[in-house]
């Protein structure tokens, strides 16, 4: 009840236009609370159920055209800025997590037919197409999603500019989601990579991996570990046959 209450309380920030950058960033709020305590439906809510579709279109339009990045603006355009970038990650974190549960429920339930005579054989075979089908769309959202976040633009959950909060317990906040979870996006996505036999995306995460600094992100014991997984990916490519010289360079 606690939190339905906090959520329900952000609806008062959202009936002036131009009380929305706060309505976003109590949002923001709200869901790094909860989901550094675990409670990631309530993050949910928090983030999805709780403003107007147009939250984020409405803030934008406040800028007037403006970059808020850029020198000289108001340094409150560059933390409402910042604090929509929190918005969209936050978001596109738990969509991505919500489409990779989908996706491994999904996978778990793969039709059987050993056994069957000819006429169920039959059925069977059009009822494993129809579930494969699924299964590759399902896959698709699942891998789309998780590598969004990991190659979010600018990073995942950082702030852009010389934002003062940056030094804040906000930042703090930020960095220990980011140490939380980002070694998780990018373990679910090899494995789905690896389960649904794309084999060459799956070890050239290595390079996102890298390109995007994540590696800073994750414990010793995380990296060591995707890594172990990625040699494994890269043995399973020379046994189809693939050439070194046709393996990726991580």
């Amino acid at each position: 009840l606690g939190d339905l209450k906090k959520i329900s309380s952000l609806q008062w920030l959202c009936f002036d236009t131009e009380q929305r950058p706060v309505a976003v960033r109590e949002a923001c709020a709200l869901a790094r609370t909860f989901l550094l305590a675990g409670r990631e439906r309530a993050a949910h809510r928090a983030l999805f159920e709780a403003l107007p579709m147009d939250t984020v279109a409405r803030v934008r339009e406040g800028w007037g055209g403006r970059d808020p990045t850029a020198p000289g603006d108001p340094p409150e355009l560059l933390a409402q800025y910042n604090h929509v970038r929190e918005f969209v990650g936050l978001r596109d974190f738990l969509t991505a997590r919500d489409r990779c549960a989908r996706w491994t429920d999904f996978a778990a339930g793969r039709p059987a037919g050993d056994g069957l005579h000819d006429q169920g054989q039959d059925f069977f075979r059009r009822r494993r197409e129809m579930w494969e089908s699924e299964h590759d769309a399902l896959a698709a959202e699942a891998a789309e999603a998780l590598l969004g976040v990991l190659q979010f633009p600018g990073g995942w959950l950082r702030d852009e500019g010389t934002d003062p909060a940056s030094r804040s317990h906000r930042a703090a906040e930020l960095a220990e989601l980011r140490q939380r979870f980002t070694a998780g996006l990018a373990r679910d996505l090899l494995r789905l990579y690896s389960a649904t036999n794309q084999l060459t995306n799956a070890f050239a995460l290595v390079q996102v991996v890298d390109s995007k600094d994540l590696a800073q992100e994750m414990t010793r014991t995380d990296l060591r570990s995707f890594l172990k997984d990625v040699r494994l990916v890269a043995l399973r490519l020379l046994e189809q046959g693939a050439s070194p010289s046709e393996i990726p360079p991580a």
